[in-house]
């Protein structure tokens, strides 16, 4: 039960080697990137929360200030028409939005902070495994590629014994029988 291999190209399988040993760099790097990115987020997340919750005491003090403004141009004069409050109640109406959007904000800021570490989790494990696979797997295929490629090579380089000339019917140059 004899089969020849039949390989036209160590070239082809060398650059596949090559390829699959970048591919692994690549991979690696790409971890890496994203532990990095991942770190990167939750410092920003942090960091927005704070800064939504200092915005949020900003606007509760610019409400206070607006009402308090509201009730001192409504209720300050005496008796008579007084110059009118339009401009306190737009005023206050933009006050209290930005309040409502900064408050938004905030809990937005609180809802990813409680969600991102589950997402995280669900990427790590997959990550882990692959980090694994590259560690392990794929060095040992590419150094088991390289164990084919080099017998290959010293098949090719022994001259056939059984060469006869044309009429030759032996394996091809670059065969292997497993």
């Amino acid at each position: 039960m004899s089969a020849s291999a039949r390989v036209h190209s160590l070239d082809a399988l060398k650059e596949l080697r090559e390829k699959l040993c970048a591919f692994g760099v690549d991979a690696q790097e790409a971890l890496c990137s994203t532990e990095l990115e991942i770190r990167r987020v939750f410092d920003w997340l942090q960091s927005r929360a704070k800064h939504w919750q200092h915005a949020v005491r900003e606007c509760q003090e610019e409400v206070v200030r607006a009402k308090s403004e509201l009730t001192r141009r409504k209720y300050g004069q005496g008796s008579g028409p007084g110059p009118g409050c339009t401009d306190q109640e737009i005023a206050l109406r933009k006050a209290q939005e930005k309040l409502r959007q900064a408050e938004e904000k905030v809990e937005n800021c609180r809802r990813w902070s409680r969600n991102l570490p589950q997402a995280i989790t669900e990427y790590h494990g997959p990550a882990r495994q692959f980090g694994g696979f590259l560690e392990a797997d794929l060095k040992h295929s590419a150094a088991l590629l390289e164990r084919k490629i080099a017998a290959l090579e010293a098949y090719v380089a022994v001259p056939s014994a059984t060469h006869s000339g044309p009429a030759d019917t032996g394996p091809a140059q670059g065969a292997m029988t497993p």
